[in-house]
């Protein structure tokens, strides 16, 4: 909700900064992923104490998805 708009504004303006080669690999979360897991999280004994990183399944870099929203910007 508030990271897109921001990088779709960069790429439209054309100030978008690549990290090194761009293969660097990215942490893209879903948000029923991220309910999911707070769901859990909240609800099992075993996490009590504990903290979590939550991220969806699958990997993408850095160049892949800016990439994919250029396309989406044709």
């Amino acid at each position: 909700r508030n990271s897109i708009p921001r990088v779709l504004r960069a790429l439209e303006s054309g100030s978008v900064k690549i990290v090194g080669d761009g293969t660097n690999k990215l942490n893209i979360v879903y948000a029923e992923d991220v309910a999911e897991g707070a769901v859990l999280a909240a609800t099992s004994p075993l996490a009590v104490c504990r903290a979590y990183n939550l991220s969806s399944s699958g990997e993408v870099t850095q160049r892949e998805l800016l990439d994919a929203l250029t396309d989406h910007l044709r």
